[in-house]
């Protein structure tokens, strides 16, 4: 194309990002200096990328697209697997029931304390730096992990992914947060299988040996 001879470009990689809504994107990185050729591992790391920007790109239109309509937003907001908040000012704006559902707190509960006093202790100033970081449009990583402690004093694990926004003409952040407290069991009870098979495994090939 005329447009990547007038910037002197000389390597290009690209991928077609297909968000849950809307239409397809593009994404690509441009090599001007001089020709490269891409390994295999960038573009693993590309395509890792890719699908990560595809997330996001996806929840943003997602945020576009309740925003039009207050109905449908509702009703999208409502029915998510995840827990779908609006953060300002440390504050709990708005969330659907999700968030209800993963807390233990009633919706008046939630509308009046602030987002940190759900975290757990150990993980709170974490998540308060984190916050900051994506408030002041610092790079940080793109999904965190966190301990969400219960009404009733029970853990929940937890992955979130922040995006910076505007509500109500303020910066705001928008959270996604997925409950993946018995992701982490299955995989604890699978890795306890998988030793305890290692260790049959060991003691029947001791066996084998000491019989002769």
């Amino acid at each position: 194309p005329q447009e990547l001879i007038d910037h002197a470009v000389r390597s290009q990689i690209s991928m077609t990002l297909h968000p849950r809504s809307g239409l397809p994107w593009v994404f690509g990185l441009h090599q001007c200096g001089r020709e490269r050729t891409w390994t295999a591992d960038e573009q693993r790391l590309f395509g890792d990328l890719g699908q990560r920007i595809t997330a996001l790109v996806s929840n943003l239109l997602l945020f576009r697209d309740l925003q039009k309509s207050e109905e449908e937003s509702r009703w999208l907001v409502e029915n998510a697997n995840e827990a779908i908040v609006v953060i300002q000012n440390e504050m709990i704006r708005r969330f659907n029931a999700r968030l209800i559902q993963i807390s233990g707190y009633s919706r008046d509960e939630l509308e009046s304390i602030p987002f940190a006093e759900l975290v757990h202790d150990k993980d709170r100033e974490k998540v308060l730096e984190r916050y900051s970081e994506r408030l002041d449009g610092t790079v940080s990583e793109e999904v965190s992990r966190l301990r969400l402690v219960r009404k009733n004093g029970s853990i929940r694990w937890a992955e979130s992914k922040l995006v910076l926004i505007s509500w109500q003409n303020q910066p705001a952040l928008l959270a996604f947060i997925n409950d993946v407290t018995e992701q982490r069991r299955m995989e604890r009870d699978r890795r306890k299988l998988e030793a305890q098979v290692q260790q049959a495994q060991k003691l029947e090939s001791l066996g084998v040996l000491t019989g002769g």
